[in-house]
């Protein structure tokens, strides 16, 4: 029994054949050109700036995790300090860097 024709919709569509009766060939897959990551100097830089511009403005501020190389973002109260929320947490954070560390444990051990 075909399930299309039961609800309603008809034959499943067929894929269009050519003359030799073979499928078209896909598109080849265009690769996205990659640019190069920034250094740890500009992505510094680029966070100093933000936090600069933001200061006068709101209580959010940028930073890179040293560990996990991850920027961070935290939401602080102005008045008080007190840090309202970040993300990634702190537990996402440590695992992320637990996560890192086994596998650099499993690479040096094939590798050897």
């Amino acid at each position: 029994m075909d399930i299309q024709n039961t609800i309603g919709l008809g034959p499943a569509p067929q894929p269009e054949l050519r003359a030799d009766n073979t499928a078209p060939k896909p598109p080849p897959q265009v690769q996205a050109e990659r640019k190069p990551e920034p250094t740890s100097q500009q992505v510094q830089q680029a966070v100093q700036t933000i936090n600069r511009k933001l200061s006068s403005s709101t209580s959010l501020e940028f930073t890179v995790d040293q560990n996990t190389k991850s920027t961070v973002v935290k939401v602080v109260d102005k008045d008080s300090g007190e840090l309202i929320r970040q993300i990634p947490s702190d537990t996402t954070l440590a695992i992320a860097e637990s996560i890192g560390e086994f596998q650099k444990g499993l690479l040096l051990r094939q590798e050897a």
